[in-house]
C-alpha cells in the first residue's frame, strides 16, 4: 500500500490545526478571566464595594492636587490701576 499523504505534509497540516487550536483556547481563557473580573467588581459582596470605594477615592485625590495647583499659582502682578 502506498501512502496518499507524505509524512512531513501530515505534520505541517496537523502543527497548523493545533496551533490555531492552542490559540483560540488562549483567547477563551482570556475572554473567560476578563467576564470573571469584570463580574466580581460589578458585585455586589463587601470586598467589591470596598474596592470599588478605594478606587474612587484615589481618583478623587488624583484630580484635587490639580485644582489646588491652578489656585495656588494664580497670583495678581502689582501695577497700575486701568
Amino acid at each position: 500500500m502506498q501512502d496518499i499523504v507524505s509524512p512531513d505534509a501530515a505534520v505541517a497540516v496537523f502543527d497548523t490545526v493545533a496551533s490555531s487550536l492552542v490559540s483560540s483556547i488562549r483567547i477563551l481563557l482570556a475572554c473567560g478571566v476578563a467576564v470573571a473580573v469584570v463580574g466580581y467588581v460589578a458585585g455586589g459582596s463587601r470586598s467589591a464595594t470596598s474596592m470599588r470605594n478605594g478606587i474612587s477615592q484615589l481618583i478623587r485625590r488624583e484630580s484635587e492636587p490639580e485644582v489646588r495647583a491652578e489656585v495656588s499659582t494664580r497670583r495678581e502682578v502689582p501695577g497700575p490701576r486701568r
